[in-house]
Parts: C-alpha cells; structure tokens; sequence
C-alpha cells in the first residue's frame, strides 16, 4: 500500500500483492486469503477499506505429493526409535512398516 501510495486496501491493490511472484503458485490464493481477512477487519475503520472476493482467483489444484523412497521411510522409522517417546514403537513401527514392505 505504500509503494502504491493508497491510504486503504483494494481489490486491485491485493491481487497484485498476492500474484507478484512471475509463476503461477498455490500461495496466490492463500496470500490473498489472508488480505480478505485483515480486510474485513480494517472495513470496522475505515469504509473504503476493500475485501477481495473469493474465487477471484483460479484454483491451482494441490500441491504435487512427495513420495518418499523405501530407503527414506526406513531412516525415518529408524530416528523414531531414537525419539524419546512413551508410545509403544513396537506395535506402531510394526503397522507403519506393514504397509511400505508389501
């Protein structure tokens, strides 16, 4: 808002604020959900205050899921055992490790 020398948020203001990043990314939408909220908020002081609308932006989809390798899951069952818990490892490793050694 500063930079564009405005004394309020706008809709135009937030989607080039939100959308100043030259890819397409998932966080557009999320950035400019955030402007919404603190928008409705700042509306109680000052009227001109603008909330952006939802949907004004496509959605993007979900993020692309990481599959981990079979080497990574087994040193991740491996630092659980180091991990200080009171939870039986036995029983919950023996479950988690079921599913990935098929």
């Amino acid at each position: 808002m500063e930079q564009q020398e405005s004394a309020f948020v706008t809709t135009k203001l937030a989607l080039e604020w939100a959308t100043q990043s030259p890819e397409k990314h998932a966080s557009w939408d999320i950035k400019l959900a955030y402007v919404r909220g603190f928008s409705r908020h700042l509306q109680a002081m000052e009227i001109l205050t603008e909330a952006p609308p939802a949907g004004l932006l496509p959605y993007s989809g979900s993020a692309k899921p990481y599959i981990y390798s079979i080497t990574e899951i087994q040193a991740l069952l491996e630092a659980a055992l180091t991990l200080n818990l009171i939870i039986n490892y036995g029983d919950g490793l023996t479950i988690v490790s079921l599913g990935f050694y098929q």
